[in-house]
């Protein structure tokens, strides 16, 4: 995560990287957020996955 953080902002010059998560998938969330993403908003019922419907975020990371 550290080398794709650092390929994209310092050689890139990307601003903003943007990823989705399942909703319910904590320790994943738990490690975006030490990274500085940010939850920006729910896709409700995004995926179908073990015969349910599940909701998804969308997370960025905007570079400072």
């Amino acid at each position: 995560m550290d080398a794709m953080i650092d390929l994209a902002e310092n050689w890139l010059n990307i601003q903003r990287i943007k990823l989705q998560v399942y909703a319910d998938n904590e320790p994943g969330i738990s490690l975006y957020e030490k990274f500085r993403f940010e939850i920006e908003g729910t896709h409700r019922n995004h995926a179908f996955r073990d015969g349910l419907y599940v909701d998804s975020y969308t997370m960025a990371r905007l570079r400072s």
